[in-house]
């Protein structure tokens, strides 16, 4: 046996836990280990030190009625039920949140609109713009001479188009 498993069965060992055959194998390690015979001598001293300070401990006439008492003092105290403070904070979160994520989802639908109004907008002026071509965006319908590309607003024509949001300035 070795120390480490020694000092781990010590305590069994003094509780009377342990069969007969751990048992000697601890005696015999204790016997030849100068630093488990210490560990042991030590644990005996606090099992002596605990087991003489052990008493009953008698609670005077009065303790229980002054602990009732203070029981009492502290529930009358405190609010209970449905109008607790801490219920009409969270009450008062969730409605907070709630209109918060309802207002966002009204900023998101109007910033749509407003982006598919700007667009259109644009388009419209840019057909309005480019002379010499038919309004014929998005038929397929391409005169001889005309760009196909002309219905699409995201592909740069040669066209100067004032405050054009799309045009980079480097090309």
């Amino acid at each position: 046996m070795d120390c480490k498993q020694c000092a781990e069965d010590l305590t069994a060992y003094l509780d009377g836990e342990l069969d007969s055959a751990a048992s000697r194998l601890v005696q015999a390690h204790v016997a030849i280990c100068a630093s488990c015979t210490e560990e042991l001598r030590m644990l005996r001293e606090t099992v002596e030190f605990v087991e003489s300070h052990n008493r009953e401990l008698e609670a005077r006439n009065g303790s229980w009625d002054l602990v009732r008492a203070r029981i009492t003092a502290d529930a009358a105290v405190r609010p209970t039920g449905f109008w607790d403070l801490g219920r009409w904070v969270a009450v008062a979160a969730v409605v907070l949140l709630t209109a918060m994520a309802l207002g966002y989802m009204q900023y998101q639908q109007m910033q749509r609109r407003n982006l598919d109004r700007y667009m259109t907008e644009y388009v419209h002026q840019r057909e309005v713009q480019i002379k010499g071509r038919p309004v014929l965006a998005g038929t397929g319908i391409v005169t001889p001479g005309e760009n196909p590309y002309a219905g699409n607003p995201f592909v740069e024509i040669k066209a100067r188009v004032p405050n054009n949001p799309f045009r980079s300035e480097d090309r």
